[in-house]
């Protein structure tokens, strides 16, 4: 269970995730970013003729200072065997917090034929289990004064894990006109 770590800054909270517990909550994030059924382990992406087999239960994360690699599973006929697409962000470390502000290359690494085709699909793809991993901790960390789940504020990436920095949603009230 993620716990919390530091003083409360205005409210913002933060929550240590160590790799082991990453490891056990990225796969459960991929799946739900992919839209897959509980016991389903594969979807098939289509673009024109193309095809590409993604494993979301096999998503993982590993975690370096100010950098997240999401490695994507997948498969297609060119590339009879599983490999894998990793998609590296810049996040957050301690000596430069950054927010919820994720940076990435042009370009994956992988195989190119995947990537010739499925680079800015998988992407996104790994960008959202990314950002949907958050979402979850920062909701499982409490809720705010309010009773709503909190949201993310901040990543930031450690060797060996993450901090979520999660705060408390803003009611917003609109005027009239």
């Amino acid at each position: 269970m993620p716990r919390s770590v530091g003083p409360r800054v205005r409210g913002l909270t933060t929550v240590r995730v160590t790799a082991d517990e990453l490891a056990g909550l990225v796969p459960e994030s991929a799946r739900l970013v992919a839209d897959l059924p509980a016991g389903s382990e594969v979807v098939v992406w289509q673009l024109g003729e193309s095809e590409l087999m993604v494993f979301p239960t096999g998503v993982s994360v590993s975690c370096g200072d100010g950098l997240v690699t999401v490695e994507v599973p997948v498969r297609c006929d060119q590339i009879p065997d599983r490999t894998a697409v990793s998609v590296t962000f810049a996040v957050g470390s301690r000596r430069r917090p950054a927010g919820l502000v994720m940076a990435t290359s042009d370009r994956p690494v992988g195989p190119d034929v995947v990537l010739a085709v499925w680079s800015d699909a998988v992407v996104a793809f790994a960008h959202e289990v990314l950002v949907h991993l958050t979402q979850r901790l920062a909701a499982r960390h409490g809720d705010d004064p309010s009773g709503r789940a909190r949201i993310p504020a901040s990543i930031v990436s450690l060797p060996g894990g993450l901090l979520i920095g999660t705060m408390a949603r803003h009611t917003i009230r609109w005027a009239s006109l």
